[in-house]
């Protein structure tokens, strides 16, 4: 597996950012194209449909839970937003809107627990979290210790977080952090 590599053409002019696959058939990409933000394949790659048409958002993270349930997270300019679809990508509904944030990190662990973080614009040393716990309905704000370059959840309460030089780890949602490593 992977010695040769077939191109395919998915939009012209987009810039990939994201993808997200829940099979071998099925998976969704998302990026800047300036008529459609994400798309989705069925038939391994070979062909993409749009499912999500603005010009204005980029599609910056995708995580799905089922193959009707997904979220994705966009950023514009001095704001994000989550959006979730509960029919393959069909529809999409925004469940959060955050100004002066970018959202690097979308991550549902489970069909109800999902997480976003990102930076804030004004001031992109500072780092901010999220948590749902009803499907993107309502979200809480989760302090860090450090501005995180990347968060990576392994269970509903347990992640790893990295920042420039540090890494550290939760194992009850983020209400607390370990320091695991520090580069001085």
């Amino acid at each position: 597996g992977g010695e040769s590599w077939n191109k395919l053409l998915v939009a012209e002019n987009m810039q990939l950012v994201c993808m997200y696959f829940l099979d071998s058939q099925t998976g969704y990409i998302g990026g800047v194209n300036y008529s459609a933000n994400m798309f989705k394949t069925t038939d391994g790659g070979t062909s993409w449909q749009p499912t999500f048409l603005t010009e204005s958002l980029t599609a910056y993270s995708i995580s799905f839970i089922n193959s009707s349930t997904g979220y994705f997270s966009s950023n514009l300019l001095d704001s994000s937003r989550v959006f979730k679809t509960t029919n393959g990508g069909l529809n999409w509904i925004k469940t959060l809107k955050l100004i002066n944030g970018w959202i690097g990190t979308l991550q549902f662990v489970n069909s109800s627990t999902g997480y976003v973080s990102g930076s804030d614009v004004l001031y992109p040393y500072y780092s901010f979290m999220y948590r749902t716990d009803d499907s993107g309905v309502n979200w809480s704000y989760i302090d860090l210790p450090a501005s995180f370059a990347d968060l990576q959840f392994v269970s509903p309460d347990s992640a790893f977080g990295c920042s420039s030089s540090s890494i550290f780890f939760t194992s009850n949602s983020g209400n607390n952090w370990s320091m695991l490593y520090h580069n001085s």
